[in-house]
């Protein structure tokens, strides 16, 4: 299996972020809204952050991304056949580091460098399959469903070779019961039997540490 490739390395040795507005920021602050993607993409580099998507006039959990990940790749190859309406933001959970990068320049580059290109498009689609299988398990029990979506988030942030123990900043109820369309009291209910086996611990603040071993053994995508 070919190792995956360092997105950050790529784009720095062909000299598209020495020409790009580099953006450090704190966590819990906002670091994109769509708007960015008429004439850049943007580039996160260090840092784990979620993707929120107004609905019904209100901000909605979609779902979590990482480092080495460019958002607005679907903004740049489909047919402009209908307008995109969908309003989407990015909020960082922790400090990083993001590039604005032209997106005509960043286009040239995948289109010589399929690689590349390849790795962005299959990151992208693993996100999507992730939303996707979310909803076609809906008859499973809640607690494999939550346990599967807590092994959705490490691997969506990049963490499966980090150590024994990983965290979520900044986690909310809402990352689960927005993602599952269920209810908060259930959730709780489950958190704390994780808890209790000693799979997960949520911190004083808001910080989630999964215990990487023992969720991988009873999750059904490990």
């Amino acid at each position: 299996m070919n190792q995956p490739i360092n997105i950050y390395s790529a784009l720095n040795e062909a000299g598209l972020l020495w020409q790009s507005k580099k953006i450090p920021f704190d966590d819990n602050i906002i670091i994109m809204d769509d708007y960015i993607f008429r004439d850049h993409l943007l580039f996160l580099s260090q840092g784990i952050a979620k993707i929120e998507i107004k609905r019904n006039q209100a901000w909605e959990f979609e779902t979590l991304v990482a480092n080495d990940t460019i958002l607005g790749l679907e903004h740049c190859f489909l047919p402009n056949i209908y307008a995109d309406k969908m309003e989407y933001r990015m909020t960082s959970l922790n400090e990083g580091i993001a590039f604005e990068v032209p997106k005509q320049q960043l286009l040239s580059y995948l289109y010589a460098h399929p690689l590349v290109f390849h790795q962005l498009i299959e990151d992208l689609t693993i996100r999507y399959k992730f939303l996707t299988f979310n909803q076609q398990e809906k008859k499973a029990p809640l607690k494999q469903r939550i346990i599967d979506l807590l092994m959705e988030f490490i691997i969506l942030t990049h963490q499966e070779d980090q150590g024994e123990y990983l965290k979520i900043p900044f986690f909310k109820e809402e990352f689960i019961s927005t993602s599952l369309k269920c209810s908060t009291q259930h959730i709780q209910h489950i958190l704390s039997s994780l808890a209790e086996q000693q799979i997960i611990c949520i911190t004083e603040n808001q910080e989630l540490v999964i215990h990487y071993p023992h969720l991988k053994k009873f999750s059904t995508i490990a």
